[in-house]
This record gives C-alpha cells, structure tokens and sequence, in this order.
C-alpha cells in the first residue's frame, strides 16, 4: 500500500504543478476536518475552504514548477504520512524563482483511495 501512499502524493503535486483545480478537489478528503496551511498562511479547516485557497493560489499563477525531494512515507494502518521537501519555481519579475518548502502530507485510506487530511507547508 506504499506504492499507492506514493502515488496518491504524487497525484497531489502533479495537480498544483498543471494548476488543476479538479484533480485538487480530487486529493482532498470532503470533510470538516480537513486541514492545510500554506507557507505563511493561516490554518485553513475544512474542503470548502482548501479548495477555496487552491483556486486563489491558481487564479494567480501562470505557470509552476513543484518538485518533491527527501521524500519519508510512513503508513499505519488506514493513516498515510508523507514528509518532503518541496522545490518549486515560479516566475517573479521576469525571471523564474525557486523556493524551497518542508512539506507533511497526511492521507487517509478511505473509499479504496488514499485522500489528503493534511497539507503543511512552511519555508525552508
């Protein structure tokens, strides 16, 4: 079950990387309890309001680059830990920016599919 913990991470930044708001809606788990912060964001609870801050975040991007390193998975039963660093490059004034982000996403096994319950992100 690894591989799919993986993969469903996978999926997760390939959906920020093509600015895809459906595959986003997709990763996340529609529930109240749902959390993400985005690096220097408030907590943000609940889908609505993650889907929300994903459609902002791609309303104002052209173009991104996200690629995950150091990637850690620890899997325990029905719960999914991923940890990794996140190197993303995006344009700023002209020229492509690279930032560099720490990362743990918590998944969730739920309805055969691994589902995101938490994206934490903050600056390197």
């Amino acid at each position: 079950m690894a591989v799919e913990l993986q993969k469903a991470n996978d999926a997760f930044y390939l959906a920020f990387q093509k600015l895809d708001i459906e595959k986003m809606k997709d990763i996340w788990l529609d529930s109240d309890e749902t959390k993400c912060i985005h690096p220097g964001w408030p907590a943000l609870f609940g889908y609505e309001k993650i889907i929300q801050s994903w459609q902002g975040i791609f309303l104002n991007t052209e173009y991104v680059e996200c690629q995950a390193t150091d990637t850690w998975i620890m899997q325990h039963g029905l719960l999914g830990v991923v940890s990794n660093t996140e190197i993303i490059h995006s344009p700023n004034q002209g020229s492509l920016k690279q930032a560099r982000v720490k990362a743990t996403n918590v998944f969730l096994f739920e309805e055969n599919s691994w589902k995101m319950v938490i994206h934490h992100a903050s600056a390197a």
